[in-house]
């Protein structure tokens, strides 16, 4: 819903060319800088579960490697 949204301001945005009315420029405005702030969060935000789980990931194989590569040692072997 919300792509949808973005594509319609977008859209107003070409008609800026041929709109020269300052009330549809001054509305422009305002929406844009709401949806410009909601794309760049969702922007920061992703960025940050892709790094963060990278560092998941790692730790994770690290404590798996951790477990498995334990040796047991036999009583009375020699």
């Amino acid at each position: 819903m919300f792509s949808i949204f973005v594509l319609l301001v977008s859209a107003c945005g070409f008609m800026l060319k041929c709109i020269k009315n300052r009330c549809f420029v001054c509305t422009y405005g305002i929406i844009l800088l709401p949806i410009w702030l909601v794309v760049l969060i969702f922007g920061f935000v992703g960025l940050a579960f892709a790094f963060a789980s990278k560092d998941m990931i790692n730790d994770a194989c690290f404590d798996l490697k951790a477990e498995t590569s334990t040796t047991l040692d036999i009583e009375g072997s020699t």
